[in-house]
């Protein structure tokens, strides 16, 4: 009996693949591996978040203010330091899912090869100027720490940062790979051990009363351990004709990701400033104390980022079925999860306005409750981006990518100008409907003509059959 997706998601939370020699059990084992990602994402996603909550007061608590300042303000160097890849990572997913559409290990091994090397390459160029200069940068005063404990290990974390930082460009690329052969899941289950092993080990050193770098150590350190358990499992059991070799290193292949990848560097980039510089643009125009009650809507609808985990999932899975000219099933997949991710977002964004002000006031306190205009602006906005996520995955395929790179340019540049002006009469809250009127507009509109007109339909019209078979 074959199965349908209609049955439900409970159907694919299953360790054993489909069949995957005929046409159902392929789009089934899609919609497996798809529905492992999501939730073992959630799942990662939710243990990230409470070893970050039992780390805040052990850490805090520990190391002081100033010294706890000094951890936080390296941590977010971290999260800048994502795009120092290049696009590489993003744009290996898409060789690999290619060649697994096409049944093409050769490519496969060539673009792991060559990412593999490339990315090494970049290491050691960032490690030639890091070590080159550390000796001689103040980082005390770039850090602007004061006393002597914190003064004396900001160069020390500084420096343990950076070793965690450089092995990981390398050793990331098995997590790309993962996600390529829509065997994300594997990743999340790795990163979740490494969390976990991440939190032990600042407890650990936090009872021997070890000094700052040794807890960045513990926290960083340990995951990228991890992630280096993973690489090894995967290359040398798993996938051992993919191990990097130098042998297999290709300069054409190489270039061609390096175009793919800067596409997705600029996207990075441009989504950074439609989306992410709101509290610099309240900050500005309005002040920092209407930072405040935003910052508080905006962890508020964190919650909607679940949908993002639904949709991530399918982007390996679409570049694939691509690969296969599988238009029917990547026509189906994306009516069908994008019409969950609108109602799962809507359902999400309804209940948090009705009950947001009353949710703020006993979480945060009655003096930061927002006005309902302000609610109302940023569920509209997180409605748009909430449920465009299933757009941007089949998007960010190859097949779509320049595309995507001109709609996002063209939607994060006008959102960022929209958010300035509309900052100046209305304040935040402006700030919110810019932010659902620009993507609204100048994204969901434009995508959704472009994956229409490109989506080649003619299947579905031509053999009526094969859109029955592939429910």
């Amino acid at each position: 009996m074959s199965l349908n997706f209609n049955k439900g998601l409970g159907t694919f939370i299953r360790l054993t693949p489909f069949d995957t020699s005929t046409s159902q059990g392929l789009a089934n084992e899609r919609y497996r591996r798809a529905t492992l990602t999501t939730v073992t994402s959630v799942i990662a996603k939710s243990v990230s978040v409470l070893t970050g909550l039992i780390t805040v007061p052990l850490t805090l608590n520990y190391l002081g203010t100033e010294r706890y300042g000094l951890w936080m303000t390296i941590s977010s160097i971290m999260v800048m330091m994502a795009v120092a890849d290049f696009g590489l990572g993003n744009g290996l997913v898409n060789a690999v899912s290619q060649s697994d559409g096409r049944s093409n290990r050769e490519a496969a091994t060539s673009a792991v090869s060559s990412t593999f090397f490339m990315l090494s390459g970049v290491a050691a160029l960032f490690s030639l100027v890091f070590w080159s200069v550390y000796s001689i940068v103040p980082w005390s005063r770039v850090f602007n720490v004061n006393s002597v404990q914190a003064v004396q290990e900001a160069g020390p974390t500084m420096a343990v940062f950076f070793i965690c930082f450089a092995l990981n460009l390398p050793l990331g690329i098995v997590q790309r790979v993962q996600i390529g052969y829509q065997e994300g899941f594997l990743s999340n289950i790795w990163q979740i051990l490494g969390n976990v092993l991440g939190l032990v080990a600042v407890v650990i050193a936090i009872q021997f009363k070890m000094g700052l770098p040794w807890l960045l150590l513990g926290m960083s350190g340990v995951p990228t351990l991890i992630m280096g358990i993973n690489w090894l499992f995967h290359f040398f059991h798993q996938r051992p004709w993919l191990l990097p070799r130098w042998s297999h290193f290709d300069w054409k292949i190489g270039k061609a990701l390096l175009g793919t990848g800067a596409i997705f560097m600029v996207l990075a980039i441009v989504n950074i400033l439609g989306t992410s510089a709101d509290n610099i643009i309240i900050a500005q125009t309005v002040g920092s104390s209407a930072v405040a009650t935003y910052a508080v809507v905006q962890r508020l609808f964190s919650v909607t980022f679940l949908v993002q985990m639904v949709a991530v999932p399918l982007w390996p899975a679409f570049s694939e079925a691509l690969a296969k000219h599988d238009y029917v099933w990547v026509s189906r997949a994306f009516d069908r999860i994008h019409t969950l991710a609108v109602v799962l977002t809507l359902a999400i964004c309804l209940t948090l306005l009705l009950l947001g002000q009353q949710i703020i006031s006993f979480w945060a306190g009655p003096q930061i409750v927002p006005s309902f205009l302000l609610l109302a602006g940023y569920a509209s906005y997180r409605v748009v981006t909430g449920s465009n996520e299933v757009v941007v995955a089949l998007l960010s395929t190859e097949r779509f990518i320049r595309w995507q790179l001109f709609i996002a340019i063209t939607a994060g540049l006008t959102t960022f100008i929209l958010k300035i002006l509309m900052a100046s009469t209305w304040q935040a809250t402006g700030v919110a409907w810019a932010g659902a009127i620009g993507y609204g507009v100048f994204y969901v509109i434009p995508a959704f003509v472009v994956i229409r007109r490109i989506l080649p339909r003619t299947v579905l019209s031509s053999d009526p059959r094969k859109l029955g078979s592939q429910q």
